[in-house]
């Protein structure tokens, strides 16, 4: 199924291109007004962390932050392992995996919508960020360079209807053939607000060594539409942090890829008010994609009638999970994963581990995650179509600080991280949190087992996002169950 986002014939194509319908387009009018509804541009760059961004893109942040002005938020934390549930917790201001607390003694949090809801319907009827500015007035434009859409990905129905006026799939198409539409997108004066998203997935998603070469053309484009840019909202970020290459496999990697980059910029007029000041303080705190989305309700539906000056607290019925960083967070409630729906497997906040050389009790802890591993492959019903699941090695353990029972000063569990590789012919590197409690063994069922190796198509006969990363299918096979 091909859809709005695709780019023409699934070929790769230039950033520039890519980004310029951005800040052009046809003329229209409208009864919005410049003033109280300035611009509103999304720029993803997938699979891209915080300190990447700096090290690969150095003319770009330089003038991100020294040209334009753009905050920079260091603890930016992603809550879902790939690019979709951090999507749809920027789009639509739901979780789509559940958010698991216990190793850190709280409740589980149940996910907003569950995988049959996500793909095996339209979401036309679900509250969605363009839709919702197209529908007030603003100018919409989609622009994704994958041969497939985040809401269609793997094989889900997505929208059914058009959801922006402009995408760019259609406009790549005819713009090749079309020299008075050329004439038209790069001459053409919008009098009406803007709101468009990119999702660059080329650039760095299977290989980090090619955003390096982006620079020079992202540069090149926010200094050419600089003057074109400055009554605009921009949100350059990542959905998470690099997951495939050799980077992806290094200790460093593999913790940057719960710190997506961010940087936001606010229009010109705005720079020196409080809302900018605001906006600075909101920065040195944890922040997720649920914060964005409510920033993006603000800016629409809240923040013009005060003219951009109320910086209040406000409580979002649409997603509780999320705060406007145009306003002041929460008073007397700290931001850390505790407060905040961040499963504990993603967390960006450090805490205090041991090294656990005891080869036994490694050996022991690994064995026990890949039967965990294979049991859940079972209990869903699917063994029979994937490779064995059987332990190969143990790569680390690290202890957790223990919980100690203050009344009776004993140790009452330990939490285990455990990073294992699993047996050929399934293969496969992966990382899970055991607890042992007097003994026991345990794993939180609702705990996703994290892939930490590539997996490509080896998954390709499990339907379901989950379990796609945990199957090596076996040969012969080519039926999605």
């Amino acid at each position: 199924m091909r859809s709005e986002g695709d780019n023409h014939q699934g070929r790769k194509v230039n950033i520039n291109e890519k980004l310029s319908a951005i800040s052009f387009s046809t003329t229209t009018t409208t009864k919005l007004t410049p003033e109280k509804n300035p611009d509103v541009h999304i720029i993803v760059i997938d699979s891209v962390a915080s300190s990447q961004i700096i090290r690969a893109l150095p003319q770009t942040v330089n003038f991100l932050l020294h040209g334009m002005n753009a905050v920079q938020f260091r603890k930016f934390n992603k809550i879902g392992s790939n690019s979709r549930p951090n999507a749809l917790a920027l789009f639509f201001g739901k979780s789509t995996e559940n958010v698991v607390r216990s190793p850190m003694n709280l409740p589980n949090l149940n996910a907003d919508l569950d995988f049959e809801q996500i793909c095996e319907r339209y979401l036309d009827n679900e509250t969605y960020i363009p839709i919702e500015y197209r529908d007030a007035g603003y100018k919409t434009l989609g622009a994704e360079d994958c041969w497939i859409t985040i809401l269609d990905h793997p094989v889900c129905h997505g929208m059914k209807q058009k959801v922006v006026h402009h995408s760019y799939r259609t406009f790549r198409s005819r713009s090749t053939e079309d020299s008075e539409l050329k004439k038209i997108h790069y001459h053409g004066v919008c009098h009406s607000p803007k709101f468009s998203y990119s999702w660059l997935v080329e650039i760095a998603h299977d290989n980090t060594r090619n955003l390096y070469r982006a620079d020079s053309d992202l540069y090149e484009f926010l200094v050419k539409n600089r003057m074109a840019l400055n009554n605009s909202f921009i949100f350059l970020l990542g959905d998470h942090g690099p997951r495939l290459g050799k980077e992806a496999e290094t200790a460093h990697g593999n913790r940057e890829q719960n710190n997506p980059f961010l940087y936001v910029v606010v229009p010109e007029y705005l720079r020196k008010k409080q809302i900018y000041k605001q906006l600075r303080q909101n920065s040195e705190q944890l922040v997720t994609p649920h914060d964005l989305h409510s920033t993006l309700k603000d800016i629409l539906y809240f923040q013009p009638t005060s003219s951009f000056t109320d910086t209040s607290f406000m409580k979002y019925d649409s997603n509780p999970y999320g705060s406007s960083l145009l306003r002041k967070f929460e008073h007397g409630v700290r931001r850390t994963c505790k407060t905040l729906p961040i499963p504990f497997q993603h967390c960006i906040c450090q805490f205090k581990t041991d090294t656990v050389s005891d080869l036994n009790l490694t050996r022991t802890l690994g064995e026990f995650a890949a039967q965990r591993l294979a049991g859940r492959l079972e209990m869903r019903g699917v063994s029979s179509v994937c490779e064995d699941i059987a332990l190969g090695k143990v790569i680390s353990v690290e202890k957790y600080q223990s919980c100690i029972n203050k009344s009776t000063n004993t140790t009452t569990y330990s939490n285990y991280e455990v990073v294992f590789e699993v047996a050929p012919p399934a293969n496969g590197r992966f990382q899970i949190l055991v607890r042992i409690d007097r003994d026991r063994l345990q794993i939180d069922e609702e705990q996703p087992f994290i892939r930490l190796s590539v997996y490509g198509k080896n998954g390709q006969c499990m339907k379901g996002d989950a379990l796609r990363p945990l199957c090596t299918c076996r040969k012969n096979l080519d039926k999605n169950l």
